[in-house]
């Protein structure tokens, strides 16, 4: 089997060895060096994923007759993504890039297994994507082919999740505050145009803290008023951090323009039930090299997602946020919904193997958002990447996730804000910070987005997704409260599907 491979991103390293060539994304520089020769056989790829704070790697042999497989590997905490397309002409096609990867696939169709997982989840389970026949490296996934030969690549889990032992609230609070301190610093070394997304929120103040004066304060405001209450925070923040803050406006009325053109550059459906992509799509145009972001910090420390109602007191239940559960089960067939949400399941047993079952509920919810629906890696990034840029999140460094996770009680410190740790170091260092409030996020208003705003009738003028049995059109074409999420992700879904 033949094997091409295509990394796009800005991190992309090529280092050339006697036995073949490496292909990296790193969150560093290596050497040829502190890259091991692959024996026969897997390597020790937990060994080699430890050296580095995030690594997805690829090894072609200099021979392809050799004896050597070309092996690829994602870290755990990677947050660079591998597609793998089996191409009709029966080779093998790796890439970080999601676009890539379907246009060698040839697949223009979408499935009802894609839309389902992306109303769902926002994105899909396991090692699906959603297209047919683009799967992806999932957290410590590794991959062997020997070239020149037919046959499918062999799939390993390389390296599992291992959950720190516990300390005290206060050791705790320590371990974070030094964990995510040096992830700022390090991120930030040897770089001079970087900026520092901040809506005036506990997380992305707390990234600006640490960054001082070596990145700049970007906030995107917009017009709609149900927001207007995030320009005090973020002049507030930045007034405590004495640092002059840089805003980029956006207009309601460019909704859908600007839904239509990130989609466009991203290449795949992305969660409109915030802003967030969109206002990446301008942000990322700006002089700057390096964006920080305060992503995940909900998740790691926030308040445990609550039972939605949409099914048994599950993690996979409390995973669906935005769709009633029982309109997918008339839309798509309750196998079909059973299945997907089985699929989910199957991520963290995967990762974690034996004790995976003495988690808490709220904490496997924790770890399957973490290392499956992390938005960051999934669409910041890449959506980044298409401009040139690069993205980081420190708060998905490994050390602030282990700090995270050796907290007994993640809730114990007083306090009234919901993240009430990361409150404590911030309450610390920047005392008239209004701590105590509570900020929320930057959801778009989606029931008057649906009724009266941009997306007003936008079933009416377009086609509904794939997979929708024209029977629920009174659904999409109507919208309510119930349904303008559903309604508002199926929109996205459409206009990406007309994209191919």
């Amino acid at each position: 089997m033949s094997v091409r491979v295509d990394f796009r991103s800005p991190e992309t390293q090529r280092l050339e060895t006697p036995a073949g060539t490496w292909l990296l994304l790193a969150d560093r520089k290596a050497g040829p060096e502190e890259m091991p020769e692959p024996p026969a056989s897997a390597l020790a790829w937990e060994r080699v994923s430890a050296r580095f704070e995030e690594l997805t790697a690829v090894f072609l042999p200099r021979d392809a007759e050799s004896d050597l497989p070309c092996q690829a590997f994602r870290g755990l905490f990677s947050g660079f993504e591998l597609f793998r397309v089996e191409t009709p002409e029966g080779g093998l096609f790796l890439t970080d890039d999601f676009r890539a990867a379907g246009k060698a696939g040839g697949k223009r169709k979408t499935s009802p297994a894609a839309l389902l997982d992306y109303l769902l989840f926002q994105y899909p389970a396991g090692t699906d994507t959603f297209l047919p026949g683009v799967k992806r490296l999932g957290p410590g996934e590794a991959l062997s082919v020997q070239c020149g030969e037919t046959g499918v690549p062999k799939m390993l889990q390389a390296e599992g999740l291992r959950l720190p032992g516990k300390v005290s609230p206060g050791e705790a609070l320590e371990k974070v505050r030094q964990a995510l301190s040096s992830a700022v610093e390090s991120s930030l070394s040897g770089v001079s145009d970087a900026a520092v997304l901040l809506s005036g929120g506990i997380d992305s103040t707390l990234i600006s803290l640490f960054g001082g004066r070596k990145a700049i304060a970007l906030h995107a405001s917009t017009d709609s008023p149900e927001l207007a209450y995030e320009e005090d925070y973020a002049s507030d923040s930045c007034g405590e951090l004495g640092i002059p803050l840089v805003r980029l406006f956006f207009h309601e009325r460019d909704f859908l323009q600007d839904l239509e053109e990130t989609t466009a550059r991203l290449g795949r459906p992305f969660p409109v039930t915030n802003f967030q992509a969109v206002f990446h799509n301008r942000l990322f145009r700006l002089p700057y090299g390096l964006f920080l972001s305060g992503d995940i910090a909900d998740r790691l420390f926030g308040q445990e997602l609550e039972p939605t109602g949409n099914g048994d007191d599950n993690p996979i239940s409390r995973l669906v946020r935005y769709c009633p559960l029982d309109l997918l089960n008339g839309m798509f067939g309750p196998d079909l919904v059973r299945s997907r949400l089985d699929l989910y399941g199957e991520t963290l047993e995967k990762l974690m193997g034996p004790g995976c079952e003495t988690l808490t509920v709220g904490r496997k919810a924790d770890l399957l958002v973490f290392f499956g629906l992390n938005y960051w890696i999934h669409y910041f990034r890449p959506l980044a990447a298409a401009f040139g840029k690069r993205f980081i999140a420190p708060f998905c460094r490994r050390a602030v996730f282990e700090a995270s996770m050796s907290c007994p009680d993640r809730h114990e410190l007083d306090g009234n804000h919901p993240k009430p740790l990361l409150g404590e170091i911030l309450r610390k260092a920047l005392p008239g910070y209004p701590v105590s409030a509570k900020k929320g996020g930057t959801g778009v208003p989606r029931t008057r987005f649906c009724q009266t705003g941009p997306l007003r009738g936008f079933f009416r003028q377009h086609e509904l997704p794939s997979g929708i049995d024209p029977r629920f059109a009174k659904t999409f074409r109507e919208p309510e409260w119930e349904t303008s999420a559903l309604v508002l992700q199926a929109a996205a879904f459409r206009i990406w599907e007309d994209t191919l």
